[in-house]
């Protein structure tokens, strides 16, 4: 089965030097691009490429999602419902899940908003396709200014703005944000130890095209749980795909967010599943 992909170009976002928008200075550093944040208010244009070089996990919140930037993400979490049979919705009132050290370990403060994911009917590929269009639905929100983080686990899925919260796979919390304090870039040197090079990150038996490289140099950004980075990229007998070394805890959402990255800076449709094909637009 294939999907098809917003229309975004790519705009060679690595090779940015310095670039100002209103509240932000977004400056070059190794082979991505770091944001400081100033307000992340105002209006300003960046395509999900752009907001894929510099989207950082955001875990202190100063406050919920503006209403305009709110019912604009809602409506594209009912659209990628919709295209992936799964469900996925934008919602207020997650202020008790993430109350008293042992619910979020004490790493997220001020969350009131965020994307729920799930559905009732899960098939093979339901937790890649809730990972694969949650990060669309991360970039979307980066682009517009909104901080979001990916939640696994560090929740209380019974206090939960939901009518059926065992329905929830996980969670993206989101909300306005400053700039980074001293903790968040604590808990970010402390689980960013460790990522993998980009050679590390493919394999291949001849070399590949551009838009391969493109597409593993945007994948290598892209955030996955306790940062392990378990999505290889291979080009081989002239084709491209992707993997994980097994199925389990929350690879294929991993699997679908590392997709997700590829595609849109290599330009084409993914085919589901564990060894699933890359068909590019090219």
């Amino acid at each position: 089965m294939f999907f098809l992909l917003p229309a975004v170009l790519y705009n060679d976002f690595f090779t940015i030097a310095q670039k100002k928008r209103v509240g932000y200075t977004v400056t070059e550093r190794r082979r991505g691009i770091c944001l400081d944040v100033f307000g992340m208010k105002g209006a300003f244009e960046m395509n999900l490429l752009e907001a894929a070089a510099i989207r950082v996990s955001r875990r202190s919140f100063i406050g919920p999602i503006g209403e305009e930037d709110f019912s604009y993400l809602q409506e594209l979490a009912v659209q990628y419902s919709g295209l992936a049979e799964v469900e996925i919705r934008l919602s207020h009132g997650l202020a008790p899940c993430f109350k008293g050290f042992h619910a979020s370990y004490g790493m997220f403060s001020g969350v009131e908003d965020g994307f729920l994911l799930g559905g009732a009917h899960h098939t093979a590929d339901h937790m890649e396709k809730l990972g694969y269009y949650g990060e669309l639905l991360v970039l979307e929100a980066t682009a517009r200014g909104v901080g979001t983080c990916w939640v696994g686990g560090t929740y209380r899925q019974d206090m939960l703005p939901s009518t059926s919260p065992e329905l929830v796979d996980i969670v993206i919390a989101a909300g306005q944000v400053k700039q980074r304090g001293l903790k968040e870039k604590a808990i970010y040197s402390m689980v960013h130890r460790g990522r993998k090079s980009l050679s590390q990150m493919y394999r291949c038996d001849e070399t590949p095209p551009d838009w391969f490289l493109r597409g593993v140099e945007c994948a290598a950004l892209a955030p996955s749980a306790v940062n392990r980075q378990p999505v290889t990229f291979h080009w081989m007998d002239g084709r491209a795909f992707a993997s994980v070394p097994d199925m389990g805890d929350f690879r294929p959402v991993d699997m679908g967010i590392a997709k997700a990255h590829f595609a849109l800076a290599a330009g084409g449709d993914w085919q589901w599943g564990n060894g699933g094909n890359f068909i590019p637009s090219v």
